[in-house]
């Protein structure tokens, strides 16, 4: 009977002692439930400003684009204009 209430005592410890883990994993796992929320919620903020990077570069590659075709118009213009023009500078 002595033994029986020993094994009984031993399992009640393993029992509080497995209680106390699951609560510490349990709290764990909420703590990076709430890491891994805030980190999507940074990651959409982030792919957001990229987004709108990506666009503003792709702007200004247009601009860019547009410029440089609209220089090289006025020089394949000024070359078929009069030699005396003023616009033309050797």
């Amino acid at each position: 009977l002595e033994e029986m209430e020993k094994k009984v005592e031993l399992l009640q410890t393993d029992k509080l002692l497995l209680a106390r883990a699951v609560k510490a994993q349990h709290e764990r796992i909420q703590s990076l439930q709430a890491a891994l929320s805030e980190k999507t919620t940074e990651l959409e903020r982030v792919q957001g400003e990229k987004r709108v990077l990506q666009q503003d570069v792709q702007k200004i590659k247009d601009a860019a684009a547009a410029l440089l075709l609209g220089s090289s118009s006025l020089r394949a213009g000024s070359s078929c204009r009069d030699n005396n023009s003023p616009f033309d500078r050797p």
